[in-house]
């Protein structure tokens, strides 16, 4: 169901790296432009458009258009909003590693001088593995956000 046969090896890769500069390089505008020009539904609508003949159909069907030309330009800006905060979120978490990291190597010499529990280090340690563990966690939460990002712009932009 995966798309590779039975007893094929899996091969599943590193998640892509998604950084400021590539948020940074996102032009909203042009990809509003974009996802208006890639939508089936409104590219359906805007032919539809063209060949009707009669005014109330005319008068339907433009105002189909137009709620779908602001519901992309919404999507996308939302869409974008979120990739900011995921990005955010994932630049917070990257602070909150290097600060659990300074601490547990501070613990760590405390330890090794007699100075600290070997409860208070394994306090430390838990405190740098979920500070780990979450920096992972924005990480996929910043790939998912940039895919739908990217998704919507393509043409799945809700309408």
């Amino acid at each position: 169901m995966l798309g590779w046969g039975y007893g094929e090896e899996v091969n599943i890769g590193s998640l892509p790296e998604i950084t400021r500069e590539t948020v940074d390089a996102i032009d909203l505008n042009a990809d509003i432009e974009t996802a208006k020009a890639n939508n089936y539904t409104l590219r359906s609508t805007e032919k539809q458009l063209a060949n009707a003949r009669t005014e109330a159909v005319i008068s339907e069907l433009t105002v189909t258009r137009d709620t779908a030309v602001k519901n992309i330009e919404a999507d996308i800006t939302d869409l974008y909003s979120a990739l900011c905060q995921s990005l955010t979120s994932l630049e917070s978490a990257s602070d909150s590693l290097s600060s659990s990291a300074a601490s547990l190597a501070a613990a760590r010499r405390k330890s090794e001088a007699g100075m600290m529990t070997a409860k208070d280090l394994a306090s430390a340690e838990s405190s740098y593995r979920s500070a780990e563990t979450n920096l992972k966690t924005k990480q996929c939460s910043l790939v998912n956000a940039y895919i739908n990002y990217k998704a919507a712009v393509d043409g799945l932009a809700e309408t």
